[in-house]
């Protein structure tokens, strides 16, 4: 096994539907030496998330399972981070996110279920669906300079729903431009932050491929950007989704190595 740490995971402490123990068992036995515990930071106007972390609760039980699975695996403490959220605990690693767009006083969260994001999308990028990725991927430049994450998590969301073009052609000059843009910007301000090629929408059945698309994944190559491999895994059956099959596709972009966050930081590893 090549890739033996997994540091985008959720449990009962955000929209996870494990303990974070039963995450712990599911990668021990899975074969994974490190794995990451990342809950969604506090978002006041999210509804799905409000409450569900407590930090006091949550940092104590990360120290009791450190102790427990000593020796078996190491267990890091980390959040998913997004730039409208709120940073209320320490922890060993920040994944830099975007999931909202906020305009004329209300937030919409574009990766809310595949129908409201939609119906959304219709309505208000209706004439120019190309003005909702320029907005979006003006967002993780600003969330990049921001937080300077440790690793930029799903760059492309935006694409989750995205089967069949529904909402925009990812072939055109156009999306291109402001997706490599975008990256370009990304590599400059933060040239050790770690893009992560995320299973997520892969193995929900929203997508064939990972995030980032391949074509940003060549030009994060190309430009000498890092990458690690991620499920952001939201129950214990998806940890490590298709790490296997990533491997083969990152080599055929070009990578050489990709990177994992072990408990003394990031080591590269061949492939």
């Amino acid at each position: 096994m090549l890739i033996t740490s997994n540091v985008h995971t959720h449990t009962n402490f955000c929209d996870g539907k494990c303990s974070i123990e039963e995450m712990v068992i599911g990668a021990i036995n899975k074969g994974f030496d490190t794995l990451g515990i990342s809950p969604h930071a506090h978002a006041p106007f999210d509804k799905k998330t409000t409450g569900l972390l407590k930090p006091q609760e949550f940092s104590c039980e990360i120290e009791r399972l450190r102790a427990k699975y000593s020796g078996k695996i190491d267990i890091l403490k980390g959040i998913e981070l997004d730039y409208f959220g709120e940073k209320t605990i320490d922890t060993d690693y920040v994944i830099g996110s975007v999931h909202y767009i906020f305009e004329n006083g209300e937030y919409f969260c574009f990766d809310s279920g595949r129908d409201n994001a939609l119906a959304y999308i219709d309505k208000r990028f209706k004439s120019d669906r190309y003005e909702f990725a320029r907005l979006y991927y003006s967002l993780v430049s600003e969330m990049v300079k921001k937080l300077q994450p440790d690793i930029i998590g799903h760059f492309d969301v935006l694409t989750k729903f995205n089967a069949n073009n529904r909402i925009l052609d990812e072939d055109s000059p156009n999306y291109r431009n402001i997706a490599l843009g975008c990256a370009e910007e990304v590599l400059s301000v933060a040239p050790y932050s770690v893009f992560e090629v995320n299973t997520h929408a892969m193995y929900r059945g929203y997508k064939d491929v990972p995030y980032p698309n391949g074509f940003i994944l060549k030009y994060i190559c190309e430009h000498n950007g890092r990458i690690m491999l991620s499920s952001d895994s939201h129950n214990v059956e998806s940890i490590g989704y298709k790490f296997d099959e990533l491997i083969s596709y990152v080599r055929s972009l070009g990578f050489k190595s990709v990177w994992q966050l072990k408990k003394n930081g990031f080591i590269e590893t061949a492939i």
